[in-house]
């Protein structure tokens, strides 16, 4: 497991995580956190009552783990994604235009000023040509908690109904 370097074009040097990471994250959260929560707390084990959502490398992880497990998640949100593989292919090999059906929302809101607007909007491009359905949301602002706050702020209410 480890990082590996990229250049996003603007002379800048930026992480990315590793398949190996994303996978780690989504055993842990898969295999560990969500079992122990079910175990202790009266949850619905419904996937319809499950939502998934992050920002900035959280994004990328709520985007990798719930789109390949959309038999859990029915709600996703990403944030400023930021990390996330360039092959999505192989990240989300089952994903297609099936996945509308399973999915009540799927959010990617990215600040118009985030150097991650960039990767977003490729990867709302790929989304498109496979036919998956999406809510995009582009608001002023930078990779920042105002930017982030004011897309949660829009996002939390259309959750559960």
């Amino acid at each position: 497991m480890g990082y590996r370097a990229w250049s996003d074009g603007a002379s800048t040097l930026t992480w990315r995580f590793s398949s190996d990471n994303y996978d780690g994250f989504r055993q842990a959260l898969l295999a560990e956190v969500m079992p122990q929560v079910e175990f202790t707390y009266r949850v619905s084990k419904d996937r319809g009552s499950r939502a998934l959502a992050g920002l900035s490398m959280g994004g990328a992880e709520a985007l990798y783990v719930g789109l390949n497990a959309a038999d859990k998640f029915a709600w996703i949100g990403a944030f400023s994604a930021g990390g996330m593989l360039d092959d999505y292919a192989t990240a989300f090999p089952a994903l297609d235009s099936k996945a509308n059906d399973k999915l009540r929302l799927f959010w990617i809101a990215c600040g118009t000023e985030d150097p991650l607007i960039v990767s977003n909007r490729k990867f709302r491009e790929w989304l498109t040509s496979k036919g998956v359905k999406f809510t995009a949301v582009e608001t002023p602002g930078m990779h920042t908690w105002m930017v982030w706050r004011r897309n949660l702020a829009a996002f939390a209410p259309l959750l559960f109904r």
